[in-house]
């Protein structure tokens, strides 16, 4: 199997977390991190292909994945996966929260308009796995429907997400 599937089916408040990452020291920090909140959290699985993390979003649409964009022991990348999601129809889009050692501004550009949600340099100061939960831990009422006052980062972008859905959409039925 190309991911391994721990997805929580049952309703619950939990923030079910996919991880892309290729690298196996950052994949085990994520996921201890992850783990030490086992009532708020759920890892869903990992994977080292974008291929397999399509398929795997399209199947189970976890609530959010941690995506590293540069996949060298992997296969495929985060910025081909960012767009195969961005032009697909899914009854959700997950919220996604970029990883990378990349530290240009023009990636985390392309990365933030391509669907990313958020992006972190394993680089910045103060970097480190908790950092990246303690964000989702952030952001997890908004994600699992249990506030009814979503934050006004997150609602632009899901705004901005759904507008270019819209034209392209319209744009392709115009055709």
């Amino acid at each position: 199997m190309p991911y391994n599937n721990r997805m929580e089916t049952q309703k619950t408040n939990k923030l079910n977390v996919f991880i892309v990452e290729d690298d196996e020291n950052d994949l085990k920090e994520l996921t201890s991190a992850i783990e030490k909140y086992p009532q708020e959290l759920n890892l869903a699985g990992s994977s080292k292909s974008a291929f397999a993390t399509f398929d795997f979003i399209r199947n189970h649409l976890p609530h959010a994945v941690i995506l590293d964009l540069e996949l060298q022991n992997g296969q495929g990348d985060g910025l081909s996966l960012l767009d195969k999601l961005n032009n697909t129809v899914l009854p959700r889009k997950p919220y996604i929260l970029v990883n990378t050692y990349n530290k240009s501004d023009y990636t985390r550009k392309t990365a933030l308009n391509s669907g990313a949600d958020y992006v972190f340099t394993k680089q910045q100061d103060g970097y480190s796995a908790k950092m990246v939960v303690d964000h989702l831990l952030k952001v997890k009422p908004i994600l699992t429907g249990s506030d009814e006052k979503p934050s006004k980062p997150l609602t632009e972008a899901r705004l901005e997400n759904a507008m270019r859905e819209f034209v392209r959409k319209s744009l392709t039925s115009w055709v």
